[in-house]
């Protein structure tokens, strides 16, 4: 999912393929260009970006905390003497990560040979020369409140975030060890993983993250004067839920090495051999053969599968030829084969059982949701309901937030009821463009399909009744459900027509959704619908970054679209000049935006306006860069549809406070 997402950069450098590398050594390599092309993406991997992701992350919120606080302190002066410290930051992070790396390069060869030492990008000389977080919070903290001639002081919420992330750290340097089981064995380091096994350590650091976000819900409701209850409640009851699930997920897969990087979708050939939990009683990684094509496993009654076993089918999970391999087509391929895995392992007779039928119908019905989307609508919901009332804290209610859950619900599955008809009534186009979706793949029956999004479609409309909406609610929610429907159904089936789908697509899931979830939350407060200049700013925003997704989602599906005879804009103007066009309408979208934080400082924060979007957009950049280097290939091509949706999310999450 794009999900899946979200949320993936720590498994960006996970399973890195070795077609790439080899290709890049070739004839033409010896330009100087080439070289110094190599030796940026080696010193990329170096840094670990996930772990300097983090950094830069967390050392902006922090910054922007203090000016939140204080917002009369805000001078440019100030943003550009944080931009050296940020650097700052990024080179210590970088010390310490390259030193780890080079003391544990013998480590590294088992297990993790992806990385630059290892693969050989980096000699040892290049590694030290690049060489030469409670301290990291209480420093930015201090170091911004001095800057604007402010004593620190421990406050209610750098106390709890201080406490929270130390925590949190402790938790990551111990499961940072469940996939390293191996190698620290051979070379005798006593890790908590290698002394007590996979399953106490998950379920003992699961534990102190849920007494960690237990501990945040009972600093919302007993401090309510410090922090927010409506953001700290929901958001810290969410995600131990996500937590949970994962750690299910895991144990479901008996932490395998496969099933712990989940966003990886490839083997790398330099891995000879796959790791895999052994027996229940025993959680230690033990080697075996890797398993073939022909290992199939058989199907279960309630999902037959359909789909071909030949070697050739199996190329494109194996052979892609991005390093890094985040695409949905791809995760879905993976993650279909640590299903096949999973089944091999409890083959034993009990793959039959009910709770092993419900648990394969619900990943199923999960995967028909299309979970990027799902999560979009969410996130989108969410922070659009929040806006509300941080303009307004004192209106926020309880019986506001059980009817505001209620309409989250109903979002989902009328999201869930849109996508499903598209998979129906696209399954001959998907056998060619994606064909891991659960019909072509023959995880669902066109039977069961059915039955699923009138499903989705009655819950959806009961859960509106039960609401008792005014008139212009249950107008929205019904244009919404048409055009949803129509956009792949016969007799409009306007996604036939390149106009018409830049018009229905940007209408449904922006104007329709964004202007709805704000109607509805002021009208269940009494308050009038006000076209207030964040609410026309998100709005319209939304709707070109809509136009620009409308147009994009297509060049991953020319082959299957120009068979059909679907006549999109990608199909008929080509893959680059779409992506092109797509560019320039975001570019153009930000820009306005840096110019309204500037020409309109009352009505926006210009200290989150403009870096947020400045940032925003560099980040475009270099994935179109990247796009265009790998020459718009399919995959890459949905690693950058995929990375859209992720600054579409991040758009909403920063709208609350803009």
């Amino acid at each position: 999912m794009l999900i899946n997402q979200g949320f993936d950069q720590a498994s960006e450098d996970q399973w890195p393929k070795q077609d790439c590398s080899q290709a890049q050594y070739s004839a033409s390599s010896d330009s100087a260009l080439a070289k110094t092309s190599r030796f940026g993406s080696a010193c990329y991997k170096f840094l670990r970006p996930y772990a300097v992701q983090q950094a830069i992350i967390s050392a902006i919120c922090l910054f922007a905390r203090v000016l939140v606080e204080n917002p009369q302190f805000f001078k440019w002066p100030l943003m550009f003497k944080t931009f050296p410290g940020l650097v700052t930051i990024i080179l210590a992070h970088a010390y310490y990560i390259g030193l780890n790396q080079i003391y544990d390069a013998d480590i590294d060869r088992v297990n993790k040979p992806y990385l630059p030492i290892p693969t050989g990008e980096l000699s040892d000389r290049q590694a030290w020369f690049l060489t030469t977080g409670a301290i990291h919070n209480v420093g930015i903290l201090y170091a911004t409140r001095a800057s604007i001639g402010l004593p620190f002081w421990w406050s209610p919420p750098i106390v709890f975030i201080t406490t929270f992330v130390t925590l949190f750290f402790v938790v990551i340097s111990i499961t940072k060890d469940l996939t390293d089981v191996e190698g620290d064995m051979k070379h005798n380091i006593q890790t908590f993983a290698a002394i007590f096994g996979l399953r106490k350590i998950a379920f003992f650091c699961t534990g102190i993250l849920l007494v960690n976000y237990m501990g945040a819900i009972a600093a919302a409701i007993y401090l309510p004067q410090v922090f927010k209850r409506y953001l700290m409640l929901p958001a810290h009851s969410i995600f131990p839920l996500w937590l949970l699930f994962q750690v299910r997920k895991l144990d479901k897969e008996n932490y395998s090495k496969l099933s712990i990087p989940r966003s990886s979708c490839a083997v790398p050939s330099t891995i000879p051999q796959r790791l895999k939990s052994s027996s229940c009683n025993d959680n230690r990684l033990k080697l075996i053969k890797p398993t073939t094509a022909k290992n199939n496993v058989k199907s279960s009654n309630v999902f037959p599968s359909k789909r071909p076993t030949n070697k050739s089918n199996l190329i494109p999970a194996r052979l892609g030829k991005s390093r890094f391999s985040k695409s949905l087509l791809y995760c879905q391929l993976h993650e279909r084969n640590s299903i096949e895995v999973r089944a091999e392992v409890e083959s034993g007779g009990d793959s039959d059982s009910v709770f092993a039928k419900i648990s394969r119908f619900g990943s199923t019905y999960y995967k028909f949701m299309r979970p990027y989307g799902m999560l979009y609508a969410i996130i989108s919901a969410t922070c659009l309901f929040a806006r509300v009332f941080i303009e307004d804290p004192r209106l926020f209610t309880w019986s506001v937030l059980f009817k505001a859950f209620c309409g989250l619900i109903a979002c989902i599955f009328a999201g869930a009821y849109v996508n499903g008809i598209n998979q129906i009534y696209d399954i001959d186009i998907d056998r060619v463009n994606k064909a891991y979706l659960s019909i072509p793949a023959g995880d669902l029956s066109l039977t069961q399909a059915w039955f699923l999004v009138m499903f989705d479609l009655a819950a959806s409309v009961l859960i509106l009744r039960f609401m008792k909406p005014d008139l212009i609610t249950t107008s929205l929610a019904f244009l919404f459900l048409f055009l949803g429907t129509f956009y792949s159904a016969p007799p409009f089936r306007f996604k036939r027509s390149s106009i018409a789908t830049i018009i229905v697509l940007p209408l449904a899931s922006c104007v329709i959704h964004n202007v709805g979830i704000l109607y509805t939350t002021r009208a269940s407060l009494g308050l009038p619908f006000l076209w207030s200049p964040p609410v026309v700013f998100i709005t319209t925003f939304g709707t070109l970054f809509s136009m620009v997704l409308s147009i994009t989602k297509d060049i991953v599906d020319v082959k299957g679209d120009m068979k059909f005879n679907i006549r999109t804009f990608a199909a008929i103007f080509g893959s680059r000049n779409i992506a092109f066009v797509g560019t320039v309408l975001l570019l153009v979208n930000y820009t306005g935006a840096i110019v309204a934080g500037i020409y309109m400082p009352r009505a926006f924060k210009c200290y989150l306006m403009l870096p947020a979007h400045a940032i925003f957009g560099l980040l475009l950049l270099f994935q179109v860069r990247k796009l265009d280097k790998e020459n718009y290939t399919k995959e890459a091509s949905e690693n950058f549809y995929q990375f859209l949706w992720k600054l579409r999310i991040l758009e909403f999450f920063l709208f609350p406070f803009i």
